[in-house]
């Protein structure tokens, strides 16, 4: 299908099973002529290009389980009415795009719950979006058992979650709970933290990679103000971080104000691999404590050794040791009754959840296996065309491309080789094409080198002006690779989506890894114009960060590289 259409007069709900949608598809909740009305709409085992959906008000109950959307995004955009639950579970988000989950003008209504559960979503920079910021009033946002990655580490914004601003209040609550996240930042939030009135911002039991060679990296990255008054909470507890700090605050604001009664922060009980990152570093890090208020901080470990805050936090910071029970720290005290003080254990008022004794239970979810994507074996060309936008379907077993021009950064084709049928035999061909003005050709891996039937690339008499040919992260094993005949002109930098940064170079290898897989460089000449005849611009350039690897039976070959005045 590419379309739904408008329900009729009274229709109060919608439900798709097991459907391909061969175009974005948009929910528009003001088109159902149900007033006062619960709306259901459910999309089961279905794939989609695109979602979004759109409200006005209106209450929902919204269930999207075990959806494949491989290319566009998932939006959510309008006000969704008090009542409301959407959930998202069992499915995967392999956007494309620079984001995965788009929240446009987004808002929650009263007693409203958005619940991600058991996903796995992934984008280029952003995970969750929110450019407008969040705000949650006695709703809740809960992110719980997905794996969450943001491809591009090197983007300075790189981030599970993204929000402009977060304003938590009257009870609502952002909860990120067990996830597995890379990413060069977990949660990121530039404009400003507030969490008020009972509200409550937890990250907890997540498993955190970011990126070694980002000073930056870190679980929790805040620009602005954290201000937390009347019972509001922030909670980073039981975390095993990898290559990041755990918090970190580069802007040059107050930092943490804390007032009124059952107010806290706390980090407790957070790991790190190692102790090549510090807990926390900050600009100039100030915590205002008005009492009764707390911010605690303690059992967290760099390695083996209990992390030091020395030089990090002030005196009004209460620290403690493991092996010590700090109540606060272990139990969220408004839904505690008791605390076991030998066991350091919650016991739970009546409605009450979990070993903290949370305000909210998250409930199980079992989901069906993922929709099969059909495979499109059609193995015809494109030819003699000029192209300044399109859009590659992942689930072509052939791209063939012969005398076509791409012109310009729309034109880009950034080929992500995990989301192909690799259990097929994949053949991508690009013959007399020429690229033009930042359209770059990508092939992006995964984290390994995946069994595949065979993959074979060839891109070849080839024109390239400001453009380059990109190989980024582990390629499928049985990769057979040539570039060859290529006549090159560079005279800007070519901005790279797929992997992030922009190059010079007119073949990148970034981060390659290559496994009983061969990949040749032939019968290049390059020439640069302008400012970049004197500048350093490879042909071939292999970044020592990261380097590529090639293991046994893998062939990387250079010949017949041509390239004055530049440098190979």
């Amino acid at each position: 299908m590419n379309s739904v259409g408008d329900p009729g007069p009274g229709v109060r709900g919608l439900c798709f099973v097991n459907v391909t949608f061969t175009a974005a598809i948009a929910l528009d909740l003001s088109s159902f002529d149900a007033p006062q009305q619960t709306l259901n709409i459910t999309l089961l085992q279905c794939v989609f290009m695109g979602l979004s959906i759109r409200a006005s008000g209106e209450r929902v109950h919204v269930n999207v389980t075990s959806a494949l959307l491989d290319s566009g995004h998932l939006q959510f955009e309008g006000d969704l009415g008090a009542g409301s639950q959407v959930l998202l579970a069992g499915s995967a988000i392999l956007a494309t795009a620079d984001h995965a989950i788009y929240f446009q003008g987004f808002y929650l209504g009263v007693n409203s719950t958005l619940l991600l559960l058991d996903n796995q979503i992934e984008a280029s920079t952003y995970v969750l979006y929110s450019p407008m910021g969040l705000a949650l009033d006695g709703s809740g946002l809960i992110v719980k058992g997905n794996t969450l990655r943001a491809r591009d580490k090197g983007a300075s914004a790189a981030s599970a979650v993204y929000a402009d601003s977060f304003d938590v209040k009257n009870g609502g609550h952002f909860d990120v709970e067990n996830n597995t996240i890379s990413a060069a930042r977990g949660i990121y939030v530039y404009s400003g933290l507030t969490v008020s009135s009972a509200g409550l911002l937890r990250v907890a039991d997540c498993a955190f990679v970011g990126n070694a060679g980002d000073s930056d990296s870190s679980l929790f990255y805040l620009f602005d103000d954290i201000v937390l008054q009347g019972g509001g909470q922030l909670r980073v507890e039981d975390n095993n971080v990898r290559a990041a700090a755990v918090l970190r605050l580069p802007g040059s604001g107050p930092g943490f104000r804390l007032s009124g009664s059952g107010t806290t922060v706390a980090f407790a009980r957070n790991r790190q691999a190692d102790a090549s990152k510090p807990f926390a570093e900050a600009a100039s890090l100030g915590v205002d404590v008005s009492s009764p208020a707390q911010f605690v901080v303690g059992c967290n470990l760099q390695g083996d050794e209990e992390a030091s805050y020395d030089g990090v936090f002030p005196e009004e910071v209460v620290r403690f040791s493991c092996g010590t029970c700090n109540g606060e720290a272990a139990c969220y005290m408004p839904g505690t009754e008791s605390v076991d003080s030998s066991s350091c254990s919650c016991g739970c008022k009546a409605g009450w959840h979990g070993a903290s004794c949370l305000p909210f239970e998250v409930p199980d979810v079992a989901a069906p296996p993922l929709p099969e994507r059909a495979v499109d074996g059609n193995t015809s060309c494109v030819e003699g065309q000029t192209l300044t936008s399109l859009t590659l379907d992942m689930w072509k077993t052939h791209h063939c491309y012969v005398g076509v021009t791409f012109s310009g950064a729309g034109a880009a084709l950034t080929f992500l080789l995990p989301q192909m049928p690799l259990h097929l035999p994949i053949n991508i061909t690009f013959s007399g094409c020429t690229f033009l003005g930042g359209a770059a050709l990508q092939f992006v891996g995964g984290g390994e080198a995946a069994e595949s039937a065979g993959v074979l690339i060839r891109v070849s008499q080839t024109v390239m002006k400001s453009s380059v040919v990109a190989f980024s992260r582990a390629l499928p094993q049985r990769c057979d690779i040539a570039v060859t005949e290529v006549d090159a002109v560079q005279t800007s930098s070519v901005s790279l989506p797929g992997v992030g940064g922009s190059s010079y170079s007119v073949v990148l290898l970034e981060s390659v890894v290559l496994k009983a897989s061969s990949l040749l460089v032939s019968n290049v000449t390059a020439r640069a114009s302008g400012y970049f005849e004197q500048a350093w611009c490879a042909v071939v350039r292999v970044p020592e960060a990261g380097g590529r690897q090639l293991p046994v039976r893998a062939v990387l070959q250079l010949r017949g590289i041509h390239a004055p005045p530049l440098r190979v």
